[in-house]
């Protein structure tokens, strides 16, 4: 007999004493013998089992990125393929919630990194299926057929990726049990192969997400601990050697250097400690009664029937199954959405799946009852609703398969194809030099092929504690700033716009010049020689009482803030343990507008600008030309519940903050006065029969005799004009007259806007676009001022009858 054939041999043998003694040591198998027909068909189970969870957890058939300007986590997962193609370093120039294994989770395909998502994800699917073949061998081995069912049913990746570390611990567990347990299953080359496939896919969960970092270190660190208190030394330094060794494989596999682990743990640590309070969103408390209950009675379960008769080890898979349930539900309900309760929900069939193979019948069916009520409950699914998404990934999947063995060119065909969508739907001129994009959607300069050079963190929104945001404002004044800047306020959840990447807005300001807009996106340049930022020495302190009006100390220019407001004792337990209530500034201008905002304490300690407010891109632009009076805050209001959350006072500081203006921005987005057409001044002006004046400053203009009061300096008014609309006679032109009470005269020429309902009302789809919006700039103006509205057509000048006053203050 050779050498090989008595290695098989001995292999064998082993199997079949390890899953001799499983059946020896359970009151399921006592009477029973477990022969070679009864092995090949639980091979055969586990083989199919493992096949389909890669089936179906696997993204066969990738997502490609189309860029949609409101959905940040599709620029997010571009960037994460976008870096590791580049090259580009993890937690130190690229700093998010994902790491360079990100695309496992996203499914989104990328040329460069498409093989490495295949690997890391195939790892993932079948470390998950060998950790439950050995949790369910051989006594219940008929569980395995539901794990790719349970695979199939997870909408998003996070319910099966967060199973992982738990499942580590359950199988160290009965690895770890006494001979004389139940529930113990002796260490054999084949049960030790399936724990090291496992731990590898714990391994580089760091590197798919870094926030499962915590879940892997603390589920992993307990089952280390429960083999050495059971005395297998070397089976614990083994589950440690291969953890440590699958992540760093994975990082460097990725293209990412090891010395910069380190540092990338270093920002996952502060994404996590302001996630809670930054990203939170609250939603129906029905909901949390659906999770939590069902959690506590699984959990009263689990301590009933495994801690009582466990002893020290059956306490450590308590307290892991506690960590596992807190971090699934802060999962699912810091931020309640349904795209996040939803992997709350979805944790339930992990634990009713993976606590079935460990506790006796009655309470096992207990477990997956109350599991799969609470998973219902939660998601609202009915079983039409199961079998279309096992149907849909099927399909998919197969689809996927089938593209890439039959037409492997299709998938990049695919992506070029998005590339040329996403330059069409947000077109950005060609630049020279490195480029950023504020505040998210980064699939813009992807597929416009620049060169990126983005800032740490790379959307601004997700700069949520002052040391990310000091990260972010740091890279503007290094070597490596982007010689071009596409910029655009576009808050989430209603936050205060300033917030967002607060530090970098004077940086901007400064060192950058405002030359053109595109779209939503101001288009800046490095200056060759940037400005100062200059800050007065005198600091303006106030005590601001919560849910109380205070008045802001103005006369003017730029105005920085700084309010010192932290969570009290009892505050900080809430956060740590669940959310905050959400905060809220709210803000009176000059020109005698309110608004409200969501506010984030911890991004208001380190400061942000104050006034003038802004609340949109053009009021960036505004700012940034030094003449924007309406946006000049007079009064602030912290709005807060007073529960004990939050001190009832918190101090404000205010100091002002000098930066040159760029006055000629204020051109880019005003309609600034004109010489009027000729035909407009000379006296020939016929009466239009079809024209309306729809709003002035978004109200609704009914009244030609009232005037319409305006603190602002410029005004947006809104509308349709046509000399002969039953005709089909459309505008060439339309334009704006304001006269003063002395009859001084300024004229604006308007901008188009589509009016499909005009055409249609009047059944002329071919008619010149009568529709017409312009913001008019009021520098300089005041008093009253009378508004008329002309249009041309092949010369000759039309007046609308519909007019208004405007009262302007000083």
């Amino acid at each position: 007999m050779t050498i090989g054939h008595r290695t098989q041999l001995e292999s064998i043998e082993d199997s079949l004493t390890w899953m001799q003694s499983d059946m020896s040591a359970t009151p399921i198998g006592k009477n029973s013998t477990f022969t070679l027909g009864h092995r090949s068909i639980s091979l055969t189970i586990s083989a199919c089992a493992a096949a389909l969870t890669a089936f179906f957890f696997v993204r066969w058939l990738p997502s490609m990125p189309y860029a949609v300007s409101d959905q940040f986590d599709i620029s997010a997962f571009y960037a994460i393929n976008e870096a590791v193609a580049r090259h580009v370093v993890f937690g130190r120039d690229f700093i998010y919630t994902f790491g360079p294994l990100g695309m496992v989770y996203s499914g989104f395909y990328h040329p460069a990194t498409d093989p490495l998502m295949l690997t890391a994800s195939t790892l993932v699917a079948i470390g998950l299926c060998a950790g439950f073949v050995t949790l369910v061998w051989p006594q219940r081995i008929y569980l395995l057929l539901l794990l790719p069912i349970v695979v199939a049913e997870s909408v998003t990746p996070d319910a099966v990726l967060l199973a992982l570390p738990l499942l580590l611990l359950l199988v160290v567990f009965r690895l770890s049990a006494p001979r004389e347990n139940r529930l113990h299953v002796p260490l054999r080359r084949s049960s030790c192969l399936c724990v090291a496939v496992l731990v590898c896919a714990v391994g580089i969960l760091p590197s798919i997400k870094g926030t499962f970092l915590s879940l892997a270190a603390v589920e992993g660190g307990l089952a280390v601990l429960m083999a050495f208190v059971a005395r297998r030394r070397a089976f614990a330094f083994g589950i440690m050697l291969f953890a440590i060794a699958s992540l760093c494989i994975s990082w460097v596999a990725a293209g990412q250097p090891l010395a910069a682990l380190p540092r990338f743990f270093w920002a996952q640590e502060q994404i996590i400690i302001g996630y809670s309070q930054a990203q939170s969103m609250h939603g129906s408390f029905d909901q949390l009664l659906y999770w939590g209950i069902p959690a506590a009675v699984i959990t009263v379960i689990l301590y009933s029937y495994i801690v009582r008769h466990n002893g020290f080890s059956g306490f450590i898979v308590f307290l892991g199954f506690l960590f596992f349930s807190f971090v699934a539900f802060k999962e699912g309900f810091v931020r309640q959405d349904s795209n996040h309760v939803i992997i709350s929900g979805e944790t339930f069939l992990f634990m009713a799946l993976f606590l079935s193979a460990l506790l006796e019948s009655l309470p096992a069916i207990a477990v997956a009852v109350v599991a799969f009520v609470g998973w219902a409950a939660v998601e609202g699914s009915m079983f039409s609703t199961v079998l279309a998404r096992i149907e849909t990934k099927a399909r998919g999947a197969a689809q996927g398969i089938i593209t890439r063995v039959e037409f492997p060119d299709a998938l990049p065909v695919a992506f070029a194809r998005t590339s040329a969508a996403n330059r069409a739907a947000y077109p950005l001129p060609s630049v020279k030099g490195t480029v950023d994009l504020y505040p998210v959607n980064l699939a813009a300069l992807f597929a416009a092929g620049m060169k990126w050079d983005g800032r740490p963190v790379i959307q601004s929104f997700a700069a949520y504690t002052p040391t990310l945001e000091a990260v972010n404002a740091q890279h503007l004044i290094s070597n490596d700033a982007p010689a071009n800047v596409f910029f655009a306020i576009d808050p989430i959840d209603g936050h205060l716009p300033a917030l967002d990447d607060a530090l970098s807005w004077p940086l901007l300001l400064s060192r950058y010049s405002i030359v053109g807009i595109h779209g939503n996106y101001l288009q800046m340049v490095h200056s060759a020689h940037p400005g100062p930022v200059r800050y007065d020495g005198r600091v303006v302190r106030i005590d601001v009482r919560l849910n109380k009006w205070i008045d802001v100390p103005s006369d003017g220019g730029f105005l920085w803030a700084r309010i010192d407001m932290r969570p009290t004792v009892l505050g900080n337990l809430v956060l740590a343990a669940f959310k905050l209530p959400h905060v809220s500034i709210e803000l009176r201008f000059k020109d005698g507008r309110t608004g409200r905002y969501r506010y984030i304490p911890e991004l208001g300690r380190a400061g942000f600008l104050l006034s003038p407010a802004v609340g949109s891109t053009v009021g960036f632009g505004l700012v940034a030309s030094g003449q924007d009076k309406s946006a000049e805050v007079q009064q602030l209001r912290l709005v807060a519940p007073e529960v004990g959350l939050w001190p009832r006072r918190v101090r404000l500081s205010i100091r002002k903050m000098d930066i040159s203006p760029q006055p000629r921005v204020r051109g880019l987005f005003l309609t600034e006065p004109s010489s009027p057409a000729r035909i407009l001044t000379s006296g020939k002006i016929s009466l239009s029969e079809d024209c309306s004046l729809d709003a002035i400053d978004g109200r609704p203009h009914r009244s030609l005799m009232e005037p319409i009061v305006s603190n602002s300096d410029r005004v947006n008014i809104t509308g349709w004009t046509a000399p002969v609309a039953q005709r089909g006679i459309g505008p060439d032109e339309t334009w704006f007259e304001l006269k003063s009470a002395n009859g001084e005269q300024r004229y604006y020429r308007a901008g188009t806007m589509s009016r499909p309902d005009v055409l249609a009302y009047f059944k002329q789809p071919k008619m010149k676009e009568p529709g017409f919006s312009a913001e008019l700039d009021l520098l300089g103006l005041s008093g009253t001022q009378q508004l008329t509205i002309y249009s041309t057509h092949d010369n000759e000048a039309y007046r609308c009858p519909a007019r208004a006053l405007l009262q302007l203050s000083p």
